[in-house]
């Protein structure tokens, strides 16, 4: 059995994925990679994984089609999501059909390797219990918490960007 996990990142960008490879690979056994929610939906019907860190913008199907399927598939495997500048409104959605957590674009290696560290921990309960027992000891009310957490860290820092904005339109006399 895996000590520290298995984990698949899906990225469009080989250099990501590469460089999280790199980031992650002291933190997991096996780490498998996907250019698209297409490509990580084929390779998890192959192979097993803890936690899934995916990008959201990405061709032929983006990171929340690939969230949608994968929960419609029954899967609970804990999702994080990679959002880049200005998607955040889609980290919010993410979250909402049940992402794990989201991490900015960049992103720094310690924030990186605690959720992963976390999702990873968390999806290995869930393979131990089985997502039905999960649901009875109360994995589920984990992820959801860590869910709403994020949300309201994301809520506050488009909030934080709006009021920015409107303090810079008020001092130039924009407002």
């Amino acid at each position: 059995m895996d000590k520290r996990g298995r984990l698949l990142i899906v990225d469009d960008e080989t250099d990501i994925r590469e460089i999280l490879r790199e980031s992650l690979s002291d933190h997991v056994d096996l780490i498998f990679d996907a250019g698209n929610g297409e490509e990580a939906l084929e390779k998890l019907k192959t192979v097993s994984v803890h936690a899934i860190l995916s990008d959201i913008n990405m061709p032929k199907m983006n990171g929340l089609e690939f969230l949608r399927n994968l929960r419609k598939m029954g899967k609970s495997t804990p999702f994080i999501v990679l959002t880049g500048f200005g998607d955040k409104q889609m980290a919010i959605e993410a979250l909402r059909l049940g992402a794990f957590d989201f991490l900015e674009k960049p992103w720094k290696e310690t924030d990186i390797i605690d959720v992963v560290d976390r999702a990873v921990e968390l999806g290995k309960n869930i393979e131990h219990f089985g997502d039905e027992e999960a649901k009875e000891v109360g994995l589920d009310t984990v992820r959801e918490e860590t869910a709403a957490h994020s949300i309201k860290r994301l809520e506050r820092a488009i909030g934080g960007a709006k009021t920015s904005v409107t303090a810079k339109k008020k001092k130039s006399g924009g407002i």
